[in-house]
């Protein structure tokens, strides 16, 4: 193999290497938002403002509960907050 060919080769490995790395950091830059909603809606009440980590900065929570996401049977209806709060928009 000649010399060009051999640096066109390694330029072309080099550019596929570079564009695969800046969409392997752009994915995580946009992933990590998402993680970190979910991560507070697993999270216990107190732990919104500071929350405990397990992993460091990986958002996966220490003590992960589904307390947010029990209905409470003294609220009001759905249709009826849903009504409201449509009234308070318009």
């Amino acid at each position: 193999m000649s010399r060009s060919k051999r640096i066109r080769s390694l330029s072309r490995i080099a550019g596929t290497v570079l564009k695969h790395a800046f969409l392997i950091i752009m994915s995580i830059i946009s992933i990590y938002p998402v993680l970190w909603v979910i991560t507070l809606a697993l999270s216990p009440g107190e732990s919104l403002v500071t929350p405990n980590f397990v992993l460091g900065f990986i958002p996966v929570p220490a003590t992960p509960t589904l307390a947010h996401f029990i209905a409470n049977p003294s609220s009001t209806c759905l249709p009826e907050r849903t009504f409201r709060s449509g009234l308070r928009t318009a």
